[in-house]
């Protein structure tokens, strides 16, 4: 399956290369001062893109990264002036609006055009609000989008055990890893400290007792509880998770579930996909002789459905940030930057389906999926089979990772902005979180550790009278290796 992704990748790169630039004009020369500078998070956008971009427009890009949405926040507020277009996630594009720091503009017109319309509904939704009703006008334009969920060794974890995040608390003591992210790993211990609430909400709605509006309006609201109650008991849940824990993470978790180290890593979707195939294919495509599989999973109590998408800073270059925008928003390069980064890209499109399907498809499979809720919500291609894929058994993980079930997304909340003592109640919460504490044993390995290395320091030094008879050796260079952070763990 893997060598049709491949396939298509090849496919995808020949169409960006050789064909956008013929349907977007002729390569145009860079007037002097004509760049753009662009923040988001490495890794995120294939390089090729950029390359083609400013070929084909003359148009230079300067494009830097953050590893937080938190980090970029601080970072912009230093200078408001230094960026122009900003790839944040939802709710730090609601907090930066509301703050005065963003540039409603234009809605480019390959996002009209190719704007899933699930996204864009969501977009012009409460909470998020961040489009018009008539959708000439945004603050963003998406980019990609996902769940967090969890990823896992199937061969070391039973996958029902992840049906719930409460195992988290019990099954993985020192094999497990969360996100070093104060608004992800918040969200996933409300899930455990109202996990009876949530799940009581979700029998009401498969038992058809509630609306699927309604389930989700009443999740959304426990998922964004901020109260003072309601944090001391996260504050209680996470210290209580903290000790069982290998650590935090942005990005190792990718590769250390492949290594072994960890069992289960709480991750973003499009993270899941990358170390789902980094376990399976090889670089050129082809099945590696000790696979590692992995699952992913979206637990019963619910999780966040999240958005990325691309913002203009208040003084940006307006001209030049709409071209680039418009750029990313073509089906070709939408598909091109997919295929890069393993994230789910808002775009659709016949170019974005038909990729879709070369890489996940089985004609012989049982595993059939309607995606007419994303790539047609609205119903406008009237055969009811266009967007059925039969998903490849060796594959569904990948693939409900990138396009998880209406079922599943049912059950996902947006984060909404927190401000005001909302925020400060939070902060604070977390500062106490990721204060470096000691068991007691780690404790007695620390103690015994400085009592033989003063041990040592006192021979060394008395080496002439402790073993003055004995003949010297010849004196060599010794040789030490510098331990990682990565490999320390208090």
């Amino acid at each position: 399956m893997v060598s049709k992704k491949l396939t298509r990748f090849f496919a995808v790169t020949l169409i960006l290369l050789f064909v956008l630039p013929f349907s977007f004009g002729v390569k145009t020369v860079r007037a002097e001062g004509s760049e753009i500078t662009v923040f988001s998070v490495e890794d995120y956008i294939d390089t090729d893109v950029l390359d083609a971009f400013e070929e084909e427009t003359g148009v230079k890009v300067n494009y830097l990264t953050f590893a937080t949405n938190e980090e970029m926040y601080n970072e912009l507020l230093k200078d408001k002036n230094a960026v122009d277009l900003i790839c944040p996630s939802e709710y730090m594009i609601m907090k930066m609006r509301d703050e005065g720091l963003l540039k409603k503009f234009d809605t480019p017109q390959n996002f009209a055009d190719y704007g899933s319309d699930y996204i864009k509904q969501k977009f012009k939704q409460a909470p998020l609000n961040i489009m018009d009703e008539d959708e000439s006008k945004t603050y963003a334009i998406g980019y990609m989008w996902g769940t967090i969920g969890v990823i896992y060794r199937t061969e070391d974890v039973d996958g029902e055990l992840l049906k719930s995040w409460s195992s988290l608390w019990s099954e993985f003591d020192g094999k497990l890893t969360v996100k070093d992210s104060i608004r992800d790993t918040y969200f996933m211990a409300l899930a455990e400290v109202y996990k009876d609430e949530l799940i009581s909400w979700k029998n009401k709605f498969d038992g058809s007792e509630c609306s699927a509006k309604d389930y989700n309006a009443a999740i959304t609201e426990i998922f964004n509880r901020t109260d003072k109650e309601t944090v001391d008991k996260v504050e209680k849940s996470l210290l209580d998770l903290k000790g069982k824990l290998y650590g935090f993470e942005v990005d190792a978790g990718k590769s250390d579930i492949l290594t072994g180290k960890i069992n289960v890593n709480v991750a973003w979707s499009g993270d899941a996909v990358f170390s789902i195939d980094q376990g399976l294919y090889d670089e050129d495509g082809e099945p590696l002789e000790n696979q590692v599989v992995l699952g992913y999973a979206v637990p019963e109590e619910g999780s966040n459905v999240w958005f990325d998408g691309y913002v203009m800073t208040a003084n940006a270059d307006e001209e030049n940030s709409l071209k680039f925008l418009d750029y990313l928003c073509s089906p070709e390069v939408a598909t091109l930057n997919m295929d890069y980064t393993g994230y789910t890209s808002c775009i659709v499109g016949d170019e974005v389906f038909e990729y879709v399907k070369e890489t996940y498809s089985d004609d012989e499979s049982e595993d059939t999926v309607d995606l007419r809720y994303f790539f047609d919500p609205n119903g406008t291609n009237p055969d009811p089979e266009a967007y059925i894929i039969n998903v490849a058994e060796e594959l569904k993980y990948m693939f409900y990772a990138q396009y998880p079930t209406e079922d599943v997304l049912t059950r996902c909340a947006v984060m909404k902005n927190f401000d005001g003592d909302e925020l400060e109640r939070i902060n604070e919460m977390w500062k106490k979180i990721k204060l470096i504490t000691f068991s007691t044993g780690k404790i007695i390995a620390i103690v015994s550790a400085f009592v033989f290395a003063a041990a040592a320091i006192a021979v060394y030094v008395n080496r002439e009278k402790l073993f003055g008879g004995i003949e010297k050796r010849d004196e060599k260079k010794s040789k030490y290796k510098l331990v990682s952070k990565e490999e320390i763990r208090i």
